[in-house]
């Protein structure tokens, strides 16, 4: 199976905004809305193409379920260790985002096997009871966590742990299982040539989508700015325009763009690494060092944000670099290509 340059690019494109939004809360004391917007860019992008890959990979390599179950479960470890380490949280209650992407995979033939079936009428379906349970249920923007150590009874955890998982917490179920499903539908041909035809049009309403979105009165979350707390109706509308015209832009010669498209490439062909990197330089490193920063004037204390950013970004670089010659070692153990992206 081919790998897709322009795909590896477009991760690139979400783990930068990952980066950015992620390193925010100890940096930035209320982000105004344009930050806000841009920290919301990669949620939505890095989650659709993860399922555009795994359907990918059923597609063209025939995996089986208990490849997707073995790997589910093995994302989910990690995501339960670095809410440990990062955290010092009990596993698995906020739902952050590695929780859903393991949680998508565990049931991927399941979802598979859906698609096939009804098609494009399952996402209608999950956005539909999105809508219906934040309504019948309302929504806490407080995610509920436990440190380590606190006292709490298995039925307490596990009675939050189902409402956040479905509802409240960072990644719930619903509706970010119909953007991981969304994307199957990109692996079709006929799709593509939609999208290539109207992408005018996506621009124009992702313009308009994010004026309302920005002006929806989304909560901050422990510092967490991206507009998806709720991820209501108009959130959902505003991903699929983003989705819709990211996936346009994708089409539209990226990879042509030199240093940037070589960088974005390279960094993007190593997703989980890298997301594990940046949360442990923002807990052993930038945390510490940014305690400070709050007593400095406003534009020192985005300076410390970009070089922080920036240091990253020039770190991750010389390690895809690395990756890039460790990946040409034969019988590479499955561990190390688990985590460096194979």
């Amino acid at each position: 199976m081919h790998r897709l340059v322009e795909i590896d690019i477009a991760r690139g494109i979400a783990i930068f905004f990952m980066v950015i939004a992620n390193y925010s809360p100890y940096f930035v004391d209320n982000p105004n809305i344009f930050l806000r917007l841009i920290y919301t860019f990669a949620a939505p992008l890095f989650i659709c193409i993860t399922g555009f890959l795994m359907y990918k990979n059923k597609v063209e390599k025939n995996y089986g379920w208990k490849y997707f179950l073995s790997r589910g479960i093995l994302l989910v470890i990690v995501a339960s260790l670095l809410e440990i380490i990062v955290y010092r949280y009990y596993p698995l209650v906020s739902f952050d985002v590695l929780y859903l992407i393991g949680f998508c995979t565990i049931i991927f033939t399941l979802l598979y096997n859906i698609w096939k079936t009804i098609g494009p009428s399952f996402l209608i379906i999950i956005f539909s009871f999105t809508i219906l349970i934040q309504t019948l249920w309302g929504y806490n923007h407080q995610v509920i966590e436990y440190s380590l150590g606190s006292s709490v009874t298995i039925s307490e955890f596990f009675k939050v742990f189902i409402r956040q998982s479905l509802l409240d917490g960072y990644f719930p179920i619903f509706p970010w299982v119909g953007i991981f499903v969304l994307g199957f539908y990109f692996y079709e041909q006929n799709f593509k040539a939609i999208i290539l035809r109207f992408g005018n049009l996506w621009i124009v309403l992702f313009v308009i989508l994010s004026y309302f979105l920005m002006n929806s009165g989304k909560y901050v979350r422990n510092g967490y700015g991206e507009l998806f707390y709720p991820p209501d109706w108009i959130f959902i509308l505003w991903a699929l325009t983003f989705i819709f015209t990211s996936w346009y832009a994708i089409q539209q010669k990226i990879n042509n763009l030199g240093f940037i498209s070589w960088y974005l490439e390279k960094i993007g062909k190593s997703p989980l690494f890298f997301y594990i990197l940046h949360l442990l330089l923002i807990d052993y490193l930038w945390k510490n060092i940014s305690l400070t920063s709050f007593a400095l004037s406003k534009k020192d204390i985005y300076l410390d944000f970009a070089l922080s950013v920036g240091f990253t970004f020039l770190l991750m670089g010389i390690i895809s670099t690395y990756f890039e010659r460790l990946k040409k070692t034969k019988r590479l153990p499955f561990i190390i290509k688990f985590f460096i992206g194979s």
